[in-house]
């Protein structure tokens, strides 16, 4: 199992090649757990103290800026992690890399435009309220994507050798 971490860690920029599944979910289960731990250590201070605040909501809910702020970023770095194992893991079931765009591109949609809506609502703004059925959609979309590409990455792979190289 550390074998696989150091892998991971290692092979950040590697998107080339075949990685197994026994030497993926180690890799990915750590940078998942790991990072969600982490966006919500960084994240639980700002939470409280807008909620210790007498009204957290007068002004707009801008308070709430960093709390958005941090939960892109913690996600970015997620994502950017993943990026090479989870293109190497795809390559082993012979499909492309580029499957595993779709969840991160309605993740991005979803982090740029839920704080506009939530500010908007914050404060009392009607006309950001367009985007709650856009985003109601994109977020159907992201988790369709991302069931999808779980699925994918769960597949056995290939036997033998593909276009992306020997069996790993």
């Amino acid at each position: 199992m550390l074998a696989s971490i150091r892998h991971g860690f290692s092979n950040l920029c590697r998107f080339s090649g075949r990685d197994r599944r026994g030497r993926f979910w180690p890799f990915a289960g750590l940078v998942v757990i790991g990072g969600l731990i982490g966006m919500n250590l960084a994240i639980l201070p700002i939470f409280t103290a807008a909620f210790v605040a007498a009204d957290p909501f007068a002004d707009g809910g801008s308070g709430f800026r960093p709390f958005f702020w941090i939960m892109g970023a913690s996600t970015a770095a997620i994502v950017a992690l993943l990026a090479a194992a989870v293109t190497r893991r795809l390559h082993d079931i012979g499909r492309s890399g580029l499957w595993g765009l779709p969840p991160a591109v309605f993740l991005a949609i979803g982090l740029a435009l839920f704080p506009v809506l939530f500010e908007g609502a914050i404060a009392g703004d009607e006309t950001t309220m367009f985007l709650f059925l856009p985003l109601f959609a994109n977020n159907l979309a992201y988790m369709a994507s991302l069931v999808m590409l779980v699925v994918f990455l769960c597949r056995a792979g290939q036997p033998d050798d593909n276009r992306y190289g020997p069996e790993a």
